[in-house]
């Protein structure tokens, strides 16, 4: 599969998601294919903070 057919795909089955502070998004990366758009804070805010963590 290309990679143009692949992304075609994944933005037919995608939905966005909007968090806000405090918000909180766990994946399971074996099950979701994701992403994020880029991050464009705005003057005087936090910047946003991700973290990895491996649970077995």
């Amino acid at each position: 599969m290309g990679i143009r057919r692949a992304e075609k795909a994944l933005s037919e089955v995608s939905s966005g998601v909007v968090l806000k502070p405090g918000d909180l998004i766990i994946l399971d990366n074996h099950l979701a294919a994701h992403a994020r758009t880029a991050f464009k804070p705005k003057n005087g805010e936090r910047q946003m903070v991700t973290k990895n963590v491996c649970c077995s």
